[in-house]
């Protein structure tokens, strides 16, 4: 069953809308983008500071709008041209379900299942 965010009065619509920015958040920190990648952000972020507009600000509401409608752009452009693999993985962390592939574990091994396990640690520390 799918379902239609595109509504704005959907709560879908909007949660996807904090989803996009959280997503472009979390890649403009992962050192895994490019730095080519990167520039897509802090261009909208400058232009959105910067004085100069496409509408000018004195048309109420007019002004502003510009402004949204490139930060808008500017974050679906920046997820749409890092890589595949790492959005998609933050996607599913913020989600909260698994990313394609499984969630893998570092740093553990697996425990043979016929050997006894104890919660206590193996190692003896002499104070």
């Amino acid at each position: 069953m799918t379902v239609n965010n595109s509504d704005r009065r959907s709560p879908g619509f909007w949660m996807n809308l904090f989803n996009s920015f959280r997503i472009a958040w979390k890649l403009l920190w992962d050192s895994r983008v490019p730095m080519s990648a990167k520039i897509v952000p802090i261009l909208t972020v400058l232009y959105v500071l910067s004085p100069i507009d496409f509408l000018p600000d004195v048309f109420v509401g007019l002004g502003q709008l510009d402004d949204l409608a490139l930060l808008l752009l500017g974050t679906q452009l920046f997820i749409a041209v890092s890589p595949k693999e790492i959005v998609e993985r933050i996607r599913a962390e913020i989600e909260g379900r698994p990313p394609e592939g499984g969630w893998t574990v570092t740093g553990s091994q697996p425990q043979d299942p016929d050997q006894p396990h104890s919660s206590a640690s193996d190692e003896i520390i002499d104070g």
